[in-house]
């Protein structure tokens, strides 16, 4: 336990070291579909998919934009309009209804433990 590491330890550790000491951008990435032979289908959708929004990420000026604030809280805003409806869409699900004599068998056993204190 106490041992000192052994020669494939040391190896790695110094290459490890001399890959941190490189520039930044120098390493290039492997790519599932060549680097590693993934020719799954999903694999390569996936792999073609990160590509196009890595490109179009590099593009994205938009939190350099004087408006960014105004346009993120109108986002905001949407997405909490959209899980408001979806909770109320739940709510009036046949799928919520159907929780109902459940919910209101609990009321009524709690009603009966209550006894005339309420």
């Amino acid at each position: 336990r106490n041992d000192p590491p052994g020669p494939a330890v040391s190896g790695v550790t110094q290459e490890l070291s001399r890959l941190a000491d490189l520039p930044p951008g120098s390493l290039t990435s492997l790519c599932p579909i060549n680097d590693l032979q993934l020719k799954e289908l999903e694999v390569v959708d996936a792999v073609s998919r990160a590509k196009r929004l890595e490109a179009a990420l590099r593009e994205f000026t938009s939190p350099n934009s004087p408006r960014f604030t105004y346009q993120y809280l109108r986002l905001e805003q949407r997405s909490q309009v959209l899980d408001e409806l979806d909770r109320l869409r739940f709510i009036t699900s046949d799928q919520s209804l159907s929780l109902l004599p459940e919910y209101q068998q609990r009321i009524n056993v709690r009603y009966r433990g209550l006894g005339d204190s309420w």
